[in-house]
């Protein structure tokens, strides 16, 4: 016999006052599931036939409903009768294996509404692209929208089936019922049957509106009395083998049960989140746990971000480049580790990840906000529990550590260097491990673990007696969290005394170094000395080194790039300095004012290259003019490629500077407005957040690299830049351009960075191109040597404001 399909089908009650809880949508998702264990897979591998859907059936009518379950059979099989029964009865054992499982029934009514609601409004960046479709948001439903009006209120007809706000025991009992043998009627098509036309459609008079003509094409027939009692029979059965291969899904962790929002604090937040004392912290001493929080006010979403960064000792990740490196291998082990942790939150429609912050290692947990807890909980208890053998910090992992970061990050040597000596405005920008090619920069690495890494996430059992001996008693270690979203602030605090109780002893401080100083437990921010001009001369003649240059210069790989030589100039401005602006001072005594004055200026000077026109076409398509943004020093960084030497390349550069000076001074008022323009436009995209993922990125950075100004968190933003860009006229901007960037003054603080092809200039000819070096710099032979007699950068915050502005 030749089967081309089976169809059972269920009469009910109307369905349409149940859109609230749906029933038949867990049902549904019983059978479309797939896997060991499942109706689906059973009936694929063991009889060839494919399980197409079990849902309700869209007729068009009201009053009545049916659920259908469908199952298509494979043209190539012969099917007997006796494999006919045996469809029928495995899915009625399945549905008797579904009626078994109560109380399981609200954990999946939860899981399918997780999943319901996932799809009713797909995240969409641009709305009014996604509405010129001019189709409505609903994925995988069974009624149209003409059924939905029928059935509906006009308030329910996009959400209902979809939301699933409610659960019924009562209802779901009452629609498993339903489904049983006696109560259902099978239909069993031929091989052809979608080949004929079959019309439902009926006339007026109640006929059909194309009768077939002779005798229907179809049979009844009864269901043997054994195949009856089967299906009949209690769950499990020991007679019947298919009760053995059944099994009910395993239950996914981390489900969201509620959805509902928290009650909302009516008092207006200050800006940015705001740091929460806790009680234990009360008594003069003070934890080491930064507790930031804020609730949502701005998107009323069901969503939370809670973050986590554990910060090891300031010698351990700033100081030494050992020390450093293992902590990156640290966060690449547990972010393997909880591999298993992060699919299970993605079955839960949340997100966990895991990896090397600025100074530490991050946990970040991301969704709904009612199992968020649970989750950090967990991946924060594994990271506790995981003990790491001593002899895993070897130097094959950190050469693959090496690679990875060359291959996945590129970053100029420039930028990278900056950060290693711990420059200011380099802070937030985390480390790159990529090999500088050259023997005086960098001291050998160190393999031996640190005491940080040997105290807390190392078994002392596994080490030599001499290790033992001086095994450290109390490393240092801190913590920053953040809770934002839909949490409130006792909520949020319970937490926090769930993780320190997970986490490591956290160590504590006393009260009067316990306050919002950017750098309380941070290394200071390097100025380079005022005046100055130091270089640093690295040579490469590897593809390698090459194809990095030619990626962070944005230059097609090839033989051409091979003959390329870059040169690299830092130019650092203290923000603690005004840089030109002397008037109206007292008027602006805040933060906001002062960092966004140096903002816009380094802005606007960027804007003014695009306007040089003097420059070669090629000289503009090789340079990179970067504005790095710090907290307590901004930087500038420009970057040339060119086969020309890197003392030529220089020259080069420094004729870039001046072309820009040179343009300032002679803008038109309608140039500068346009500028100040796509300024403000700038400043809105960087620091307005258009949901509360970007906001948990804003703060976050902030909070990551200790820099806990968030003047810029506020609605009258694009006021307060319209005006500070108001204030900035043609001459402040020259003078601005004057003091940090003009060859020769005396406030320029700059470090160069020559990268020489061996295979195109030897060293002869180096000696001869910096024999003739116009700027008479200082070359750095040594970053540690170098960093040592660097000055700390006085932060911002402490500044006198008459220093700031009369310097």
């Amino acid at each position: 016999m030749n089967l081309g399909g089976i169809f059972i089908v269920f009469p009910l009650p109307d369905q349409t006052d149940l859109h609230k809880k749906s029933p038949d949508l867990l049902v549904k998702y019983l059978f479309g599931r797939d896997g060991l264990g499942s109706l689906k897979e059973y009936l694929r591998t063991k009889l060839g036939v494919q399980l197409d859907s079990a849902s309700l059936t869209d007729t068009g009518c009201i009053d009545f409903d049916t659920f259908c379950i469908a199952l298509h059979c494979d043209e190539t099989t012969k099917y007997t009768v006796e494999t006919e029964d045996l469809i029928i009865s495995a899915v009625f054992r399945y549905l008797a294996m579904i009626r078994s499982q109560a109380q399981h029934f609200e954990q999946l009514h939860n899981e399918v509404r997780l999943d319901r609601r996932a799809h009713f409004l797909p995240e969409v960046d641009d709305w009014s692209a996604f509405l010129k479709l001019k189709r409505l948001p609903l994925v995988n439903d069974e009624f149209n929208i003409a059924t939905r009006l029928h059935r509906y209120e006009i308030a329910d007809v996009l959400s209902a089936r979809h939301l699933l706000s409610s659960y019924s025991a009562e209802e779901m009992n009452g629609f498993l019922a339903c489904l049983t043998v006696d109560q259902c009627r099978v239909f069993v098509s031929d091989l052809d049957w979608h080949t004929e036309h079959v019309c439902l459609f009926s006339s007026p008079d109640g006929r059909l509106c194309c009768q077939p003509d002779g005798i229907a094409p179809y049979n009844l027939e009864k269901l043997s009395e054994n195949l009856l009692a089967l299906c009949r029979a209690e769950w499990p059965t020991a007679s019947c083998q298919i009760d053995t291969v059944f099994t009910w899904p395993r239950p996914r962790p981390f489900v969201c049960k509620n959805f509902s929002l928290k009650p909302r604090d009516l008092t207006n937040q200050p800006n940015g989140p705001r740091k929460i004392k806790r009680q234990s912290t009360l008594d003069g001493s003070s934890s080491s746990t930064n507790l930031w929080f804020r609730q949502d006010d701005r998107f009323q979403t069901e969503l939370a971000y809670i973050s986590v960064d554990l910060l090891p000792p300031v010698d351990v990740v700033r100081l030494a480049l050992a020390s450093s490196l293992q902590i990156s291998i640290l966060a690449n082990l547990f972010s393997e580790e909880l591999a298993d942790l992060k699919m299970q939150a993605v079955e839960a429609d949340l997100e966990l990840s895991v990896s090397r912050s600025c100074n530490g290692i991050q946990v970040c947990c991301s969704g709904h906000s009612e199992p968020l807890p649970a989750l950090l909980l967990a991946a924060l208890g594994r990271i506790a529990e995981l003990r790491v053998p001593l002899n895993y910090f070897n130097q094959e992992r950190i050469g693959n550590l090496r690679a990875q970061k060359f291959s996945l990050q590129p970053c100029s040597d420039l930028s990278q260097i900056a950060n290693r000596l711990d420059l200011a405005g380099f802070l937030h920008i985390q480390r790159d491990y990529q090999s500088l090619d050259t023997q005086t920069l960098d001291r050998e690495v160190e393999i031996n673990p640190s005491s940080f890494i040997a105290h807390h996430f190392s078994n002392p059992a596994h080490a030599t007696p001499l290790e033992r001996e001086n095994w450290p008693s109390r490393p240092e270690l801190y913590a920053e969290i953040l809770a934002l979203g839909n949490l409130t602030a006792e909520q949020v605090i319970s937490l926090v005394d769930s993780i320190t109780a997970v986490l490591p002893p956290l160590s504590r401080r006393p009260a009067d170094t316990f306050r919002l100083d950017p750098f309380f437990m941070r290394c200071s921010e390097r100025l380079l000395p005022r005046g100055s001009h130091h270089f640093i001369r690295l040579n490469f003649a590897t593809n390698r080194s090459i194809e990095l240059t030619s990626r962070t210069t944005r230059l097609k790989k090839g033989d051409a790039a091979l003959t390329k030589s870059v040169c690299g100039l830092l130019l650092q401005m203290p923000t603690a300095i005004s840089g030109g602006l002397k008037k109206q001072a007292s008027k602006y005594d805040d933060f906001f004012f002062r960092r966004f004055w140096h903002n816009c200026c380094l802005w606007l000077l960027k804007e003014a290259l695009t306007l040089c026109t003097k420059l070669p076409d090629c000289t503009k398509r090789d340079l990179r003019w970067d504005t790095v943004i710090g907290c307590n020093a901004n930087c500038i960084v420009i970057e040339l490629v060119s086969e020309s030497h890197p003392v030529a390349i220089e020259t080069t550069i420094e004729l870039v500077i001046a072309c820009v000076g040179k343009t300032v001074d002679s803008i038109t008022k309608e140039q500068l407005a346009g500028m100040k323009s796509r300024v403000q436009q700038l400043a809105t995209r960087l620091f307005t957040a258009p949901n509360l993922n970007r906001q948990h990125e804003l703060y976050w950075r902030h909070i990551t690299c200790g820099d806990y100004d968030f003047s810029w968190d506020t609605h009258s933003l694009d006021t307060n830049v319209k005006t500070i860009l108001d204030r900035i006229s043609k001459k402040d901007l020259y003078n601005y351009w004057k003091k940090w960037l003009k060859q020769g003054s005396q406030d320029r603080r700059v470090l160069s960075v020559h990268k020489i092809n061996r295979q195109q200039f030897t060293f002869n000819a180096q000696d001869d191109y910096y024999a003739t070096y116009q700027v008479q710099g200082i070359e750095v032979r040594s970053l540690d040597d170098f960093k040592q007699n660097l000055q700390d950068c006085i932060p911002m915050q402490t500044a006198s404001l008459k220093d700031t502005f009369n310097s």
